[in-house]
């Protein structure tokens, strides 16, 4: 098996660019809000293909989402230090919402629009939840 290129492969390379991504963030200092964010977004989008690609991945977003604590308590033990430490962390939370429930979402919708496009009508629209099925 490990001589051809399964569905798993392509879940696994985005997996491991998730938690790339994610252990960049967590190397980011608060301070630097525009990598902080960047690699977020990065995180959630490569989240996001990774659920299109195979729903493995959704089980990747809890070891995410445990990293991200661990970097929020750790930020939050030195909160003295930064300046705005509420409004950025109201930011980064709000953030999160976008990069990993919305952005991920229609990264999944997306995936299924080849399908939709040879459909006719209002189809197009509800094509992915036929689909599941």
């Amino acid at each position: 098996m490990s001589r051809i290129a399964t569905i798993d492969s392509f879940a696994s390379f985005f997996a491991l660019l998730m938690f790339l991504f994610m252990y960049k963030f967590m190397q980011t200092d608060l301070t630097e809000m525009h990598s902080v964010l960047k690699y977020l977004f990065l995180t959630g989008l490569t989240f996001g293909i990774g659920i299109a690609v195979k729903w493995t991945c959704v089980y990747s977003g809890a070891g995410l989402f445990v990293l991200f604590l661990i970097y929020m308590i750790r930020v939050y033990k030195m909160r003295e230090q930064y300046e705005n430490y509420t409004k950025k962390t109201v930011k980064i939370i709000l953030c999160c919402v976008l990069y990993f429930v919305i952005i991920p979402a229609l990264v999944y919708w997306v995936s299924y629009m080849p399908y939709a496009f040879l459909k006719s009508g209002n189809e197009k629209i509800t094509v992915m939840f036929k689909i599941q099925k």
